[in-house]
């Protein structure tokens, strides 16, 4: 029998598919996704070892978060640039 998935490592993954879509918009589902997939890492290795699962949906979760995070970064300056100097055609 398979032990029960982490709940915090479910949540990181969604956070981190939700983030993945709306990272144009806000940051705040990658950062949630970060910080729930390292409870849920910290969780699974320390406080409850091979007493539950869900360890490949916390790093998902960690790695959609922070390439949401980097892709928001990066899009920072061309919004500001847009913002500032509007349409140069």
């Amino acid at each position: 029998m398979r032990p029960p998935t982490n709940g915090m490592a479910v949540a990181s993954m969604v956070l981190g598919i939700v983030g993945l879509f709306l990272f144009p918009l806000f940051m705040i589902p990658n950062i949630l996704a970060v910080i729930f997939g390292f409870v849920a890492l910290n969780q699974i290795k320390r406080v409850l070892p091979n007493t539950i699962g869900g360890r490949g949906m916390a790093i998902a979760g960690l790695v959609m978060g922070f390439v949401g995070i980097a892709l928001f970064l990066l899009l920072i300056p061309f919004g500001t640039f847009e913002f500032r100097f509007g349409n140069l055609d």
